[in-house]
C-alpha cells in the first residue's frame, strides 16, 4: 500500500518557492535532513531585535513559538519534527529519508510544549500568524494540523480556517485517534468545515483503516498511510510513529507537489485533485467521503499540462500494414506524458514483419512495434514469455475520445498490472492489481472499447468504455533488462 510517490516525482519533486506551515510541537530545524527545507523569512534580519517585516513578531526568521513567546520554535517533544519529515525531508541527499516533497519551504509554528500539550487559544494564534504572513505575500499553500482538540467547537478557530481558505491555504487536518465516527460526534479540528479543509484518516500497510483512526462518511475526506511511518526526530535522529498525525502530512506533502506543478493552484483545485485521484478501496467505502487512499501521482496527473498526440490518419486498403505511429509511453510505471508526441523508436532486437503480424526474438535490450488501424473495431493481442528478464509491456488504444493504456511490471514479489486513461489533459489510473506470479505468458488485448491484461490466461485487469468507439490505434512495447525475453508477438485479428 503506497501513495505512488516515485511516480509523482516524475512530474515534480517540489519547489522551495512553495511554503507549507506546520502548526505542532515545533521542528528541529537544524536536523540535517530538514535544514535545507526550513523556511527563512526574507523580510527579517536575524538577531537585530527589530520587527523588520512589521508583523508584530520580532526576528521571526524561522517562524514563531507560541508556547514560550519567542522566535525559536524548536521541537522538544518530537512530534512536529516527525510530521515535517513526512512532508518535506530533503530527497536524494544520501541520508535518512525522502519527504513527499523533496524540495519545499517548511514554516515551523510551535503551540505544543515539550510534553505534547497545546491549547486551542495558542493553536488559533498560530493559524492567525500563518494567515498574516500569507496576507503579506508569503506563498503559503498549506498548513498541517496534526492534533486533536476534543469535541468543543470554536467559532474563532473556524473563522481562522475560513480566512486561510480565502488566502489560498489548504488546511490538512488529522481526523484524530479515537476510533470514532465523527459524523455522529464531531472531533476538532478535524470536523471544522470549509472548501479548503481536507481531513485525513490513517490506513495501514494492508490498505485497511487503522482501528484507532476516526472516520466519517461525510466528515472525513481521505485516508493516507499512518502506521509505522519512518521519519525525522530531533537531534538528527529517525524513528517510526503511528496515527492520523502521520497520515495528514502525506496529504500536505502532496499539496506542496501540486503547488510546485501548477503555481497559483486554488484550494478548490487542490481538493478536487486529491479527492478525485484516490485509489478506491473497499475497506474505506462508507468510512471516508472519497472512498479511497491518497494517490499522489494520480492527484498530480489531474493538474498536469499534458498535450495529447494528434489522432492517427486512417490507412487505405482492406489490410493495412504496420506503420510508425505515436509513442504511447516511454515509462512503464506510468505513461510518460512528455513523450506522447515523439515518434516510435525501433530499439535493438531482431524484427520480422508480415501482414498483420509482427514477431521478434529479442535478447537483452528492447523491441517496439505499433499497428495503426482505421477499423472501428479491432483486436490486438500481444504475449511475451517473461523468461529471466525484468520485463514490462504496454498496449494502448487511441480514439477521438481518449487513450487507454495497460502496463504490467515485473517486481521481486510478482507483477503489478495497471490501466490508465488520458482524456483531454487529465490522466486517470482506472485500477491496479498485483499478482504473485513472476513469470509466464503475458497478454494485453485491445478490442473495440475494451482493454484487458492477463497473465497465463488469468485476467488481471480490464476496462470497458462504450464512449470510445471509433477509429484508433493499438501498439505494444516490451523491454527486457538483465535477461532474455523469449517471445514477442503482436497480432491483428
Amino acid at each position: 500500500a503506497d501513495i505512488d510517490a516515485p511516480e509523482a516525482w516524475q512530474f515534480t519533486t517540489g519547489s522551495r518557492s512553495v511554503v507549507v506551515a506546520v502548526i505542532d510541537s515545533g521542528i528541529d530545524f537544524t536536523h540535517p535532513d530538514l535544514a535545507a527545507n526550513i523556511w527563512r523569512n526574507p523580510r527579517e534580519i536575524a538577531s537585530n531585535g527589530v520587527d523588520d517585516d512589521k508583523n508584530g513578531y520580532v526576528d521571526d526568521v524561522h517562524g514563531w513559538d507560541f508556547v514560550d513567546g519567542d522566535n525559536t520554535p524548536q521541537d522538544g517533544f518530537g512530534h512536529g519534527t516527525h510530521v515535517a519529515g513526512i512532508i518535506g525531508a530533503v530527497g536524494n541527499n544520501g541520508i535518512g529519508i525522502a519527504g513527499v516533497a523533496w524540495q519545499v519551504s517548511i514554516l515551523p509554528v510551535r503551540f505544543q510544549n515539550n510534553s505534547g500539550v497545546g491549547y486551542t487559544g495558542a493553536a488559533i494564534s498560530a493559524l492567525r500568524y500563518v494567515n498574516g504572513l500569507a496576507r503579506a505575500g508569503v506563498p503559503i499553500v498549506a498548513v498541517n494540523l496534526s492534533f486533536g482538540g476534543g469535541t468543543s467547537f470554536s467559532q474563532t478557530f473556524q473563522d481562522a480556517i475560513t480566512t486561510a481558505g480565502s488566502l489560498g491555504i489548504t488546511c490538512v487536518v488529522a481526523s484524530g485517534n479515537n476510533g470514532a465516527d465523527t459524523d455522529i460526534v464531531p472531533r476538532y479540528p478535524g470536523s471544522y468545515a470549509g472548501a479548503n479543509v481536507i481531513t485525513v484518516a490513517a490506513a495501514d500497510a494492508s490498505d485497511l483503516l487503522w482501528s484507532g483512526s476516526n472516520f466519517g462518511r461525510t466528515s472525513v475526506d481521505v485516508a493516507a498511510p499512518g502506521i509505522g511511518i519512518l521519519s525525522t526526530l530531533p537531534g538528527g535522529r529517525y524513528g517510526t510513529m503511528s496515527g492520523t498525525s502521520m497520515a495528514a502530512p502525506h496529504v500536505t506533502g502532496t499539496v506542496a507537489l501540486l503547488a510546485a506543478r501548477k503555481p497559483g493552484i486554488t484550494v478548490g483545485e487542490v481538493r478536487s485533485a486529491i479527492l478525485g485521484g484516490v485509489d478506491p478501496l473497499p475497506s474505506l467505502v462508507g468510512k471516508v467521503a472519497s472512498g479511497g487512499r491518497l494517490n499522489a501521482f494520480a492527484a498530480l496527473g489531474r493538474v498536469a499540462s499534458v498535450v495529447p498526440p494528434p489522432a492517427p490518419a486512417p490507412l487505405p486498403g482492406p489490410t493495412p500494414s504496420p506503420v510508425p505511429s505515436q509513442l504511447f509511453a516511454d515509462s512503464f510505471s506510468r505513461p510518460d506524458a512528455s513523450a506522447l508526441s515523439s515518434p516510435w523508436r525501433m530499439l535493438s532486437g531482431r524484427l520480422a514483419i508480415s501482414s498483420g503480424r509482427v514477431v521478434s526474438k529479442a535478447s537483452g535490450a528492447s523491441v517496439a512495434v505499433v499497428e495503426s488501424i482505421s477499423a472501428t473495431d479491432v483486436t490486438v493481442r500481444s504475449s511475451v514469455s517473461l523468461g529471466t528478464a525484468s520485463s514490462v509491456g504496454l498496449v494502448a488504444r487511441q480514439t477521438s475520445s481518449g487513450m487507454y493504456f495497460g502496463s504490467l511490471t515485473k517486481t521481486s514479489t510478482g507483477v503489478v498490472a495497471r490501466i490508465w486513461k488520458l482524456q483531454g489533459t487529465t490522466w486517470t489510473k482506472l485500477g491496479s492489481v498485483k499478482s504473485p506470479a513472476q513469470t509466464g505468458m503475458l497478454e494485453f488485448s485491445a478490442a473495440g472499447t475494451r482493454l484487458a491484461i492477463a497473465l497465463d490466461g488469468r485476467q488481471l485487469l480490464a476496462v470497458n468504455d462504450g464512449s470510445i468507439l471509433g477509429p484508433g490505434s493499438a501498439g505494444y512495447r516490451m523491454q527486457g533488462v538483465g535477461g532474455t525475453a523469449d517471445e514477442f508477438s503482436v497480432t491483428r485479428v
